[in-house]
């Protein structure tokens, strides 16, 4: 029977020239199929050194700006968590787990830690804190989920809790729950003092680098695999438009880190676009944030919009 992913083809043709034909501080990567996602983190590091990964406002509404190379030491530092929790041994890993999160924290951070989880060669399951205990169980059991990240907040912590629980009645083997790193934890404010790169990883195509679940709107939601394939492929998507959008800035204050549209953001950043985000959870202020950013991409959800026009 043949493998789900004999479709694969590497390298991939040449794609349209459609992004990066104007920028002066974003290098574009080989998208070719020669760098998998989390490699081309690292290219970024020493090639787009002066063009921004993130941008966000402080209390005063200064714009914050977070570059390439701070990015990618800060995906090094989630990795190495991840490394620690998982047992792996340097250089070479252990068995790839499954590292779920379990959070409504910020945006920097959950991009952090997600990009961290798949850089230091393990598989990352973002889960909506939307689930009940009993879903969230059976997402658990049914990838085998080794950890999961969980926020303090005491809402998160106790669905974690009741999932166990759940999982424990059932005689299912039990995740860890480990806390979510802090963002002052992962980022060092441009400083790479006493920063230690993970060790090189080049995944196989086929490895699981994402999963993801359905919205469980009719049963229980059902794990979805993203291979690492699949996981490149997203960031290649924008070069098959006609728009140049490189250099733009994404406003992602309403974007669900755990939602597709999510997990598009950490491959879109290595081939063409930048993040503006926010680093707390004052809803209230999501439009001033937003204007305050006076960038073109604002996709946003009904929800948080109101009757406010911030056109």
């Amino acid at each position: 029977m043949p493998h789900p992913n004999d479709f694969n083809v590497i390298p991939f043709e040449p794609l349209p020239k459609t992004q990066c034909l104007s920028t002066t501080t974003f290098k574009q990567p080989p998208l070719d199929g020669s760098l998998s996602m989390p490699e081309i983190y690292d290219w970024h590091q020493t090639r787009s050194p002066n063009h921004p990964l993130f941008v966000y406002s402080d209390e005063e509404r200064k714009p914050i700006v977070i570059y390439w190379p701070e990015g990618t030491r800060a995906v090094h530092r989630a990795g190495r968590i991840v490394r620690d929790l998982a047992g792996d041994t340097a250089p070479m890993r252990l068995e790839p787990q499954t590292f779920a999160i379990l959070a409504s924290t910020d945006t920097i951070t959950y991009f952090t830690l997600m990009a961290g989880i798949i850089r230091a060669g393990h598989t990352v399951f973002p889960i909506s804190p939307r689930n009940s205990a009993p879903a969230v169980a059976h997402l658990l059991t049914k990838t085998g989920t080794e950890h999961v990240f969980v926020c303090p907040e005491s809402s998160l912590q106790e669905l974690a809790a009741a999932s166990l629980k759940i999982m424990q009645s059932t005689e299912s083997s039990l995740p860890v729950i480990e806390t979510i790193p802090a963002f002052e934890s992962l980022f060092d404010g441009g400083s790479d003092e006493g920063f230690e790169p993970l060790p090189h990883f080049k995944p196989d195509w086929n490895d699981p680098a994402v999963i993801m679940h359905s919205s469980g709107s009719t049963a229980f939601p059902k794990p979805i695999v993203w291979s690492h394939y699949r996981y490149f492929l997203l960031g290649i998507v924008p070069y098959l438009g006609e728009r140049d959008l490189t250099g733009k800035r994404l406003a992602c204050h309403s974007m669900p880190m755990y939602h597709g549209m999510g997990i598009m953001q950490t491959g879109w950043t290595v081939s063409f676009l930048t993040l503006t985000v926010r680093v707390n959870d004052q809803y209230p202020k999501l439009a001033l944030s937003i204007v305050i950013s006076n960038r073109l991409l604002r996709p946003l959800v009904p929800l948080y919009m109101h009757t406010r026009d911030i056109s």
